[in-house]
């Protein structure tokens, strides 16, 4: 008990200065706010850091999220060999791997805060939590695999949906087909400011405008280092073309 007392009291000082700041802030910002399906998929975000932006998995990700919450429930009421040892190590993990992203997701409903890949740390919590208990349950060996199966096959599932989406939506490729089409006094016209340094990384000599006003782009995106010229849509004559870009298909590639 002491020994949590103490950390909670070397902690305190840091909430105290960061979470008045993060409330109190009035501008605006790019996380979207928390909502409650986001709460009830926090398993399955923190084991997958998928984000619903990318609409790939969609489908399967309530199924998937309610058997891990079945399996973790199940291996939290099982009795274990060593009760002390497991039941420090439990709460540790749990604390890790749930609490923590937790907390971040309550304060979330009042400011959006929340991000999968920022509360990554916990991923790691979630697994060990997930192995621990399997490993020293008192249930048969066959069980045991069973269960360990069952997560792999689940988390495999979502890894091959994954890959296949990669393979689909290369950004590289992506870039490299438009480069061929491009000609000189051509332009690419971006619909949001997201991936502007994308394509200009991959396609450096490209004439790039954003597709909206200055005063509309946010600042997280760098819009300090991008060129006042690079705002709005200019006057083709013919034959130099528009090339008009999925910003998405680009942003969600650039993650990776």
């Amino acid at each position: 008990m002491k020994s949590y007392l103490l950390s909670s009291l070397i902690f305190l000082p840091w909430v105290l200065f960061v979470i008045p700041r993060v409330l109190g802030s009035s501008s605006s910002f790019w996380i979207p706010q928390m909502t409650w399906m986001q709460l009830f998929l926090l398993p399955f975000s923190l084991l997958t850091s998928y984000d619903s932006f990318w609409n790939y998995y969609d489908r399967y990700r309530i199924v998937t999220n309610v058997a891990l919450i079945g399996i973790l429930l199940v291996l939290l009421m099982l009795p274990y060999k060593m009760k002390g040892l497991v039941k420090g190590l439990k709460a540790y993990l749990l604390i890790w791997g749930l609490v923590v992203p937790l907390v971040v997701a309550g304060i979330s409903f009042v400011k959006p805060i929340f991000v999968v890949r920022y509360v990554l740390f916990s991923t790691y919590g979630l697994l060990f939590l997930y192995i621990y208990l399997i490993k020293e349950s008192m249930v048969s060996s066959k069980l045991k695999v069973g269960m360990g199966l069952i997560l792999l096959l689940l988390l495999g599932h979502f890894d091959y949906y994954m890959i296949q989406f990669r393979q689909r939506n290369e950004a590289k490729t992506y870039m490299k087909i438009l480069e061929t089409s491009l000609k000189k006094g051509d332009e690419l016209v971006l619909q949001s400011s997201t991936p502007y340094f994308v394509v200009r990384y991959y396609i450096p000599d490209a004439h790039v405008k954003i597709d909206s006003q200055e005063k509309d782009v946010p600042q997280y995106v760098g819009k300090v280092l991008i060129p006042k010229d690079a705002y709005g849509r200019s006057e083709l004559v013919y034959p130099n073309k528009s090339f008009y870009i999925d910003a998405q298909r680009i942003q969600v590639n650039s993650l990776f």
